[in-house]
């Protein structure tokens, strides 16, 4: 090429009809791209939404369950529970709430909820929210309402940590409805149809005074806490009488400390007459309430009541009567 020669650039520029096609197809691109982000946006508000939904009824089927236990099979309790509990949540933006219609209480047994069953172990749940759509609503479906359903049974636990070292004997809880416990009297009782019907333990150590009052709970005892005890495992046991573990006892309600964990072991029965003592196995938990301790005189002895409790941890499993257990989802 010469010095001083000119390059031309021609530019073909887009006829009329051209430009019109590309900002059609722009426009069809960009209402495309707004729709997608508008479905995008309803299905992930009602997937959060469901998900939220599923949450309420399991807290509140868990809520009924644990009050129901708590109550001593009171329905009303177990509906009025489970609203409350739900309440201090959110689904879609505000409070959550549940119809007392909705929280179904009745009895789960063999892999099935019948509602209004007795004698009543178990609620049923079921929430909803209704979600605006908008997408949707264009199409002529202003809102989807969401539903989900939960079913909370309570079961006994067949593992826990004692919090004394007192065992009692199954026969007390034999042919009881789960909505029912025995009194109790620690042996020696006051009353000969009562006598034998439980006894100290040293768990898997011995069975000498020094051992178990290890395991009285400080300022009372030793404050050691006690092992891991399992349905099956066998345990050592002491019914004699120990004066100085009353003493202790006492101490324990001095110092409003009344209401604990304990193994059930085996026994036969119906007034517990057979001893109870060397090692039988464990078959349950309950908790129990000290309600007295009479520590002078010829029999000393403690008396104690069954209360309810569904908080005890642990995995499922044990005796079914006892009362103490946790409440947990089957659906």
């Amino acid at each position: 090429m010469e010095h001083g020669s000119l390059v031309s650039v021609v530019m073909n520029r887009p006829h009329r009809g051209e430009r019109g096609s590309i900002i059609a197809a722009a426009g069809i691109g960009l209402a495309a791209f707004l729709a997608l982000t508008v479905v995008a946006i309803d299905l992930g508000r009602l997937g959060f939404t469901a998900t939220e939904v599923q949450t309420v009824a399991d807290i509140a089927a868990t809520a009924g369950a644990t009050a129901l236990i708590n109550n001593g099979g009171n329905g009303g309790a177990a509906v009025a529970q489970a609203q409350s509990v739900v309440a201090l949540n959110q689904v879609n933006g505000s409070t959550a709430s549940i119809s007392a219609g909705d929280v179904i209480v009745g009895r789960y047994e063999s892999g099935a909820f019948t509602p209004g069953g007795a004698p009543a172990n178990a609620v049923r749940a079921n929430a909803s929210a209704t979600v605006n759509n908008l997408l949707a609503s264009i199409l002529g479906t202003p809102t989807t309402t969401v539903q989900k359903t939960a079913t909370a049974v309570f079961s006994s636990v067949g593992s826990a940590v004692p919090e004394i070292p007192i065992a009692i004997g199954s026969c007390y809880f034999e042919n009881l409805c789960s909505t029912c416990l025995p009194p109790l009297v620690q042996v020696p009782s006051n009353s000969s149809g009562d006598a034998n019907n439980s006894a100290w333990t040293g768990f898997f150590a011995g069975s000498n005074a020094m051992t178990i009052r290890s395991y009285i709970p400080a300022p009372c005892g030793g404050g050691v806490t006690p092992p891991l005890i399992q349905v099956g495992d066998r345990i050592n046991l002491n019914n004699g009488q120990i004066a100085n573990l009353y003493d202790d006892f006492q101490c324990l309600l001095n110092n409003n400390m009344d209401t604990f964990v304990v193994p059930v072991i085996q026994s036969s029965g119906s007034t517990c007459g057979g001893p109870i003592n060397q090692s039988q196995p464990v078959v349950g938990f309950v908790t129990l309430q000290i309600d007295s301790v009479n520590g002078m005189g010829n029999p000393k002895y403690i008396n104690l009541s069954g209360v309810w409790n569904a908080s005890v941890p642990g995995r499922p499993g044990g005796l079914t009567n006892t009362g103490s257990g946790m409440a947990i989802l089957v659906d």
